[in-house]
C-alpha cells in the first residue's frame, strides 16, 4: 500500500492552489474511492462542488490564500492523506487544527486494520 499526501509535495513542503487541485484530480481520476462513511457526509469529499466546506475546496482555497496570495491564514494548513491499495483508495484521512494538525475524519474500508494515523505532529 502507498500513501498519497494532498496539499504537500514529496519533500513535505506546502504546495500552491493549482498544484493541490491537480493532486486531487489525479487522485480521484486514478483511483476508485472504496471507503465507508461512518461519521461523515459523503459531500465532504466533492472537490468540484460549490460547497466551500468540502475537503477538496477547503484544501484548494487554503493553498490559494496561504501560498498564491501570501495571506496570513490562521491555523495549520489542512492535510489529506489517501492510502491506496492497487487501484482503490482504502483509507482517506483528514487533518486540521489551530495549533497542531489533528485527525478529524478517518474514512476507511472495513476489511483493513490500520494502526493509528498516518500523520503525527511529533
Amino acid at each position: 500500500m502507498k500513501k498519497i499526501w494532498i496539499g504537500f509535495d514529496q519533500e513535505g513542503n506546502i504546495v500552491d492552489g493549482n498544484t493541490t487541485l491537480r493532486q486531487l484530480e489525479d487522485l480521484f481520476s486514478s483511483y476508485m474511492l472504496n471507503v465507508r462513511y461512518y461519521h461523515a457526509d459523503v459531500n465532504i469529499l466533492d472537490i468540484w462542488s460549490e460547497n466551500r466546506r468540502t475537503m477538496g475546496n477547503i484544501l484548494i482555497n487554503d493553498r490559494r490564500k496561504r501560498i498564491d496570495e501570501g495571506a496570513a491564514v490562521p491555523g495549520c494548513p489542512p492535510l489529506m492523506v489517501a492510502t491506496v491499495d492497487g487501484v482503490e483508495i482504502v483509507r482517506l484521512e483528514w487533518y486540521e487544527g489551530e495549533e497542531k494538525l489533528e485527525l478529524k475524519y478517518d474514512l476507511k474500508h472495513p476489511r483493513y486494520d490500520f494502526n493509528g494515523p498516518s500523520y503525527t505532529s511529533d
